[in-house]
């Protein structure tokens, strides 16, 4: 007689795409599949209310019980035999987790590093540890459910997922999983890119020029909303470091962490371009190097602050050949209160990106290509590049630049 029994790990059932829900158990280490019921006739419990997830977990596994008890009693299980070596335990997902992120310590930046340990974190925090091969739609799903009720953006859900994808496909290669389980993410509306205008530009470079021209005795500073303020003397250097900082975000469209650690050097002047290295300290993004050409108007602002501070060795020096900063994250707050003086706050521009999109805007207005434009933004795909471009707002403004040719 054939010894039924039930897996040692948690999960026994699956959900098909078809709403049909399949026990599974296993005879002679073979998996065998019965169907257990519809899922439209467990959304509903004997009363006609609808079951929250959690719910229709627990009803679903009280069915395989069910069922698997049914079984057992019409094949009794044979005594088991003495076992020379117990057999293989299927690898635990936390485990599993620490030796991904350990893998992309190789190749990935430190801060993709956080978010891989965040999501791990999040997930074993709503679904638990369990073994890997119990991974399927359900615990996705739950998942799914748990950040959606932190009321995330749709954006931040569907980078978390990502992140999950890339770890069962990571576990996948290793042959450590059978098949990777589906992984929908949601869908974004479609919106126009995020970009700051020349006006938002000329308005903030104004503000940062106002403040480090500020001397004392001379009156107060009026801020965009009418608020006084009078900069010391550490303000205006700091006013001075963020205009050099948004100066070349605007004329290259680089990242905040490519921009931060920049030396002067790294612009070459005599060939007229812009040299991005990766160091260790402050890994940016693609963790390689790329060149940028410089516009004619920022190869002026570089000679000229290379002449007046010659001593100077980084783009924000702290004026003894050091960084007046520690990290990106210590340079952040004060865009972030520009930001607020200018009324930026709520429109969904990021601190620099917006920079960044604009940059990229300026060039396709101009005519130049999408795969020059790809590669001047660093980005490894190009459909990454498209979406700085959705189709309404293109096709527009190629209709409407008909009208200037007339």
């Amino acid at each position: 007689m054939r010894a039924v029994t039930r897996p040692r790990y948690g999960s026994c059932y699956r959900i098909r795409p078809g709403g049909l829900v399949d026990g599974f158990y296993y005879v002679d280490g073979r998996r065998t599949t019965r169907a257990l019921a519809r899922l439209a006739d467990l959304a509903r419990d004997g009363q006609g209310r609808k079951r929250t997830p959690a719910q229709l977990d627990k009803a679903i596994r009280r069915l395989w019980d069910e069922m698997h008890l049914a079984l057992l009693a019409e094949e009794p299980a044979e005594p088991a035999e003495p076992a020379g070596e117990p057999a293989p335990q299927p690898p635990r997902i936390e485990a599993l987790f620490g030796a991904w992120i350990d893998a992309a310590a190789a190749d990935k930046a430190p801060g993709t590093r956080a978010y891989y340990r965040r999501t791990a974190d999040e997930y074993l925090a709503a679904v638990g540890d369990h073994p890997l091969p119990d991974i399927g739609l359900a615990q996705v799903d739950r998942y799914r459910a748990s950040l959606a009720g932190r009321a995330l953006a749709v954006a931040s859900i569907n980078i978390r997922l990502q992140n999950l994808k890339t770890f069962l496909r990571w576990a996948h290669e290793r042959e450590l999983l059978e098949r990777v389980p589906p992984i929908r993410l949601l869908r974004r509306e479609q919106r126009l890119a995020r970009v700051l205008s020349e006006d938002d530009v000329a308005a903030w470079f104004r503000l940062l020029q106002a403040i480090r021209r500020h001397r004392p005795g001379q009156g107060p500073v009026r801020l965009p909303n009418g608020t006084p303020f009078h900069p010391n003397r550490k303000q205006r250097r700091s006013a001075a470091l963020r205009e050099r900082f948004l100066r070349v975000a605007y004329d290259t469209g680089c990242r905040s962490s490519e921009i931060f650690h920049l030396e002067l050097r790294q612009f070459d002047l005599e060939r007229g371009l812009l040299r991005v290295e990766f160091k260790q300290r402050f890994a940016i993004k693609e963790r390689r190097e790329k060149v940028i050409p410089l516009t004619r108007r920022l190869r002026r602002f570089i000679a000229a602050l290379r002449k007046r501070y010659p001593e100077e060795r980084y783009l924000l020096d702290d004026g003894r050949g050091r960084l007046a900063y520690t990290s990106p994250g210590a340079f952040a707050p004060q865009l972030q209160r520009d930001r607020a003086a200018l009324g930026f706050n709520g429109r969904g521009v990021k601190l620099v990106h917006g920079f960044r999109a604009l940059y990229a805007h300026r060039l396709r207005e101009r005519g130049a290509p999408l795969d020059a434009i790809k590669n001047l933004l660093g980005h490894s795909d190009i459909k990454v590049t498209e979406g700085y471009f959705p189709a309404s707002q293109t096709r527009e403004r190629a209709a409407v630049a008909l009208l200037d040719g007339l």
